[in-house]
């Protein structure tokens, strides 16, 4: 096997590698491309809290953390989320209808990306070694 050959069949190895279901790393070309995760749902407390934090919630944390100077960043987290959740608590009806149509949004929005775009892990290890064929054209 001359030396191009081996290569690009060491490449081809290399992709099925990557993608078994025990893959530890990620190849290059995924952690280059984005292959991988798939981004997650927010829930209606993040959502809520991205739409209404200024205007419904930025107060009642601020009152909580008033108090408190030296505190640790993981405390003050603390805080922000309870503060976040007692107000969301307290949302009436409509706030929360507005929220969850978010979220359906984003769960339809997330649907679609999937069975919409060709995902490339998806990508025929023939299709995959015409690419890196290609691709050595240019380098």
């Amino acid at each position: 096997m001359n030396l191009i050959n081996r290569s690009l069949y060491q490449q081809i190895v290399n992709w099925f590698n990557n993608r078994g279901a025990n893959s530890k790393r990620a190849s290059l070309s995924a952690a280059v491309f984005n292959f991988g995760g798939e981004s997650r749902v927010s829930s209606e407390l993040q959502i809520y809290s991205g739409l209404y934090y200024e205007s419904r919630v930025k107060e009642r944390v601020d009152s909580s953390l008033s108090g408190i100077q030296n505190d640790s960043s993981l405390n003050r987290l603390k805080i922000i989320n309870k503060s976040t959740a007692e107000a969301w608590a307290a949302e009436d009806e409509d706030i929360k209808a507005i929220v969850r149509k978010e979220r359906e949004a984003e769960v339809e929005e997330k649907e679609r990306k999937k069975k919409g775009g060709k995902n490339l892990k998806s990508q025929l290890p023939e299709e995959y070694a015409r690419s890196v064929k290609a691709l050595r054209t240019y380098y």
